[in-house]
């Protein structure tokens, strides 16, 4: 069981670390409104103008496992082009409409694809995918079967995400994780110690 000093540590280090996120966000909105203009401007006309391929990922629906990868090879075989960056961008989409599964086979597609790399928040977004879709034994044996190099904050910080949703309330995994971070010095940001507050309130 997780002590009241323990907590209390992670509160303050999570509010550290949360002042100065805000302190951040504050200085990012006194940025020009010609900026801001820009940016929108380009939000709305991606929005406006979804590319083919997503149209066609979009269109499966609920479809059963298969047709993400045969909509993907049939795209290539049309002497098409796929960007990685487009493609987590599709992922990230997927995921919101809480189409999970088909965001998790296009994310294996990619890695079977000698064109497209994965980047180390690539394999964390797989790896929360995976726990999703698979359950959390098989997200700890993809994260378990990384190289090491692909063991850093971003693939600890999903497997620790994992253990803290909702499904799985896993206190001792938790913190047995969040303790190697702290052991190898790994960045431990905001949404780390979110994670461990939200775990530990949930249960009381």
């Amino acid at each position: 069981m997780i002590t009241a000093k323990r907590f209390v540590r992670l509160f303050f280090l999570w509010s550290a670390a949360a002042t100065k996120m805000r302190f951040c966000a504050a200085a990012a909105a006194t940025s020009s409104p010609a900026d801001a203009a820009v940016v929108m401007a380009v939000g709305t006309k991606e929005k406006k103008n979804p590319s083919v391929l997503y149209r066609r990922l979009s269109a499966l629906g609920r479809a059963p496992e298969g047709c993400v990868t045969r909509t993907l090879d049939k795209w290539v075989n049309e002497g098409r082009s796929v960007c990685a960056d487009e493609l987590i961008r599709y992922v990230k989409e997927l995921r919101r409409y809480q189409r999970h599964a088909h965001a998790l086979e296009l994310m294996e597609w990619m890695e079977n694809n000698k064109n497209t790399k994965m980047t180390h928040v690539s394999h964390a977004m797989r790896l929360g995918l995976i726990a999703k879709v698979r359950g959390i034994e098989a997200a700890e044996k993809y994260f378990s079967d990384l190289p090491e190099p692909l063991k850093n904050e971003h693939t600890f910080g999903a497997l620790l995400s994992s253990y803290c949703s909702e499904k799985n309330k896993n206190v001792d995994k938790s913190f047995s994780l969040y303790n190697e971070m702290k052991n190898r010095n790994i960045a431990l940001n905001t949404q780390v110690h979110f994670n461990l507050m939200s775990l530990y309130m949930r249960l009381g």
